[in-house]
């Protein structure tokens, strides 16, 4: 298996915190408190296709799937609703930045139909995103998102089950019943704190059940799989500040 690393991190919090985080002076330092703020900021100001709303620098960078585009164009244009079920935080005060892993919706192509099963749903759609925000002066200077984060590597690693009689094993059961030694073993190879895996792992146990992906490898292969796709995410984020893998 050969992983590319990328891009990446993930953010978000509540809308109570938008006010914080603009409320101290531009060049004071952003903590925990102000990034999660930040980024909510980001996420009304998403919604509501309004730039303006969110505190952007003048120079700030927007960045969709590795490709630049303006502020305001790609899921600024399209987003109807942002995370409200689903979200994995992480703010990073030391570097400046934040990123959130969430459940948004917008208005995009539909997705494909699965054989013999029903026509997807009128849109707008549930879109899994990655997002990064660099912030510098309490001002966003950085923005960079992936929508459907996880989905495309983890079809590359293990099929999707058949919606009636499907007998291979379900890959999330085998992520709960590996939780443990995931979060240990990841933690001992990469250094990275406990809770950080613990968050990035949450994060692709929601998307392998909801891709309903099986597996009928050896219980030994596919948690092999796992740990190596777990480690590359997290040794992207310890030396790039970034959380992604791509296969």
């Amino acid at each position: 298996m050969r992983l590319r690393l990328v891009a990446v991190a993930a953010a978000a919090c509540i809308a109570a915190a938008t006010a914080l985080a603009q409320s101290g002076p531009p060049g004071a330092a952003c903590d925990r408190a102000c990034l999660l703020g930040i980024a909510d900021a980001y996420f009304a100001a998403l919604v509501a296709h309004d730039p303006s709303k969110a505190p952007m620098a003048p120079n700030a960078t927007f960045t969709e799937q590795t490709r630049e585009l303006k502020v305001g164009e790609g899921l600024w244009t399209t987003t109807t609703e942002g995370p409200t079920v689903f979200k994995v935080p992480v703010p990073d005060p030391v570097s400046g930045q934040i990123g959130v892993i969430a459940m948004i919706k917008a208005n995009v192509p539909a997705p494909p139909a699965r054989a013999g099963g029903p026509p997807p749903p009128s849109p707008p759609y549930a879109v899994q995103l990655a997002l990064r925000l660099k912030v510098e002066n309490r001002r966003i200077t950085e923005a960079e998102d992936f929508p459907e984060f996880h989905d495309d590597n983890l079809r590359r690693l293990f099929a999707e089950g058949k919606a009636q009689g499907e007998t291979r094993r379900p890959v999330a059961k085998l992520l709960q019943a590996q939780r443990k030694p995931l979060l240990v073993e990841v933690s001992n190879w990469t250094g990275e704190r406990r809770h950080m895996v613990n968050k990035v792992y949450k994060a692709v146990l929601q998307r392998s059940r909801a891709l309903r992906l099986v597996t009928d490898e050896a219980d030994t292969v596919a948690v092999l799989k796992l740990a190596t796709y777990l480690t590359t995410l997290m040794m992207n984020y310890r030396y790039t500040t970034r959380l992604r893998g791509k296969l």
